[in-house]
């Protein structure tokens, strides 16, 4: 959980909203 939560937390692209 280091890429995706990069672009989680940048946004919804990596397989989160964003605000997660």
């Amino acid at each position: 959980m280091t890429k995706t939560n990069n672009i989680n937390r940048g946004s919804a692209g990596g397989g989160g909203a964003g605000a997660r």
